[in-house]
C-alpha cells in the first residue's frame, strides 16, 4: 500500500467533524479539528509536490505558504491570499500559529461575583485568547465546507479529480515467485 501523506490527519479530522455534526464534541475540542484541518492541508501539500515538481523533496521544508506559492507556479497559476480558498487558508494556519506559536495573554472581562469554588468559572467561557477569537460552531460547521473547496481547488491546479484530496492510500499485490 501506498499511503498518501494526508490520509491519517485527513480522516481524523472528518472523523471529528462527524463527531461534531452529531453533537458529541465539546467547544475544547474545536482547537483540535482546527489543527487537523492545517495538518491535512500541509501533508496535501506534500502529496501534491512530489507528484509535481521532481526536486519536492528539496523544499518540503519550507512553510506551507511557499510550497503553494511554488505549486501554483509550476501549475502557471497565480495565487490569491486576499480571498476564497486560499484566504481560509491563510486562516486555518493562523489559527494553528496561534495556539502552536502564541505567548501568554491576558484577556480581561467583566466581573461576576461568584463563590471560589468554581461555579463562577462557567460565566467566563466567553474569555478566549485572541486566535479563538471567532471560532464558534457555526464557524466550525462552515469550515469543513470551506476546506473541501479549499483541497478541491488545490488539486484543481494539476486537474485532479474534486475528490483527489480523499485518496488515502493505493495498492496491489506482490506475488513473490520463490526465486532470487
Amino acid at each position: 500500500m501506498n499511503f498518501t501523506a494526508q490520509s491519517t490527519a485527513l480522516q481524523a479530522f472528518y472523523l471529528m467533524i462527524g463527531r461534531f455534526k452529531k453533537g458529541d464534541l465539546s467547544e475544547g475540542e474545536y482547537p483540535t479539528v482546527i489543527v487537523f484541518m492545517a495538518f491535512s492541508l500541509e501533508a496535501y501539500l506534500n502529496t501534491l509536490g512530489p507528484r509535481n515538481i521532481a526536486f519536492w523533496d528539496d523544499i518540503e521544508r519550507l512553510s506551507w505558504r511557499t510550497k503553494l506559492e511554488i505549486l501554483h507556479k509550476v501549475a502557471g497559476a497565480q495565487p490569491n491570499w486576499g480571498q476564497g480558498p486560499l484566504q481560509f487558508a491563510g486562516k486555518i494556519f493562523k489559527f494553528r500559529d496561534g495556539l502552536a506559536h502564541g505567548k501568554p495573554e491576558r484577556v480581561c472581562g467583566e466581573w461576576v461575583q461568584g463563590k471560589p469554588d468554581g461555579s463562577h468559572s462557567e460565566k467566563n467561557r466567553t474569555l478566549k485568547p485572541s486566535y479563538m477569537e471567532g471560532i464558534t460552531s457555526q464557524w466550525l460547521l462552515d469550515s469543513a465546507d470551506q476546506f473541501r473547496i479549499l483541497m478541491t481547488y488545490l488539486g484543481g491546479l494539476f486537474d485532479y479529480h474534486e475528490s483527489d484530496h480523499l485518496c488515502t492510500a493505493e495498492g496491489g499485490y506482490d506475488f513473490d515467485d520463490g526465486v532470487d
